[in-house]
């Protein structure tokens, strides 16, 4: 009864000896975690604030961003264990006439400024015509990080008075994450 007992024991030894062992082989020969395959290439993008359009609520318009302007804020979050390439982009949202904006209420690119903050300090600013592909940023995000942005979209100094009362300019923030 002893030995059966025993080699009871030394199995289950064993078992636990060479699960230990797989684990710290991945991690030491691969640099890999195995539970990062369930969260990989995971971002996690949370909007802080509802609507993402643009209303010339300022008075008239300015250089620098208008003190009145509430910032479209984000924040992206990085779930998984390893390093993740992404996109910022800001895409133009399509306007029907249901919901009450007409095709000729909208401000253009190169009528309008921007500004991006990322964790404080500005990374972005200048005309919203400039934007490459509609990239607003791109970065690496480590593993179990997080950046939080704000954005800022106002009419810029150059535009004259009657082209930019009551006009409006929708836009969404998205992401696309480009890899590892």
């Amino acid at each position: 009864m002893s030995r059966k007992i025993m080699l009871l024991l030394g199995g289950i030894v064993l078992f636990v000896f060479i699960f230990v062992t797989s684990i710290a082989w991945s991690k030491i020969f691969y640099g890999e975690d195995l539970n990062k395959n369930v969260e990989m290439n995971v971002l996690n993008i949370q909007l802080a604030r509802d609507g993402n359009h643009v209303n010339t609520t300022q008075e008239y318009p300015q250089k620098e961003a208008p003190k009145g302007i509430q910032p479209y804020t984000f924040k992206v979050t990085n779930k998984s264990y390893s390093d993740s390439h992404y996109q910022i982009l800001l895409e133009e949202e399509p306007v029907s006439n249901q919901v009450g904006y007409r095709q000729e209420d909208l401000l253009k690119r190169d009528q309008l400024n921007y500004s991006l903050v990322l964790n404080g300090k500005e990374v972005k600013n200048g005309r919203l015509s400039s934007l490459k592909n509609n990239v607003l940023d791109e970065r690496v995000l480590q593993g179990t990080a997080e950046n939080q942005y704000r954005l800022t979209v106002w009419v810029h100094d150059q535009v004259k008075e009657g082209e930019w009362e009551n006009k409006y300019y929708h836009y969404k923030v998205t992401i696309k994450v480009l890899g590892e």
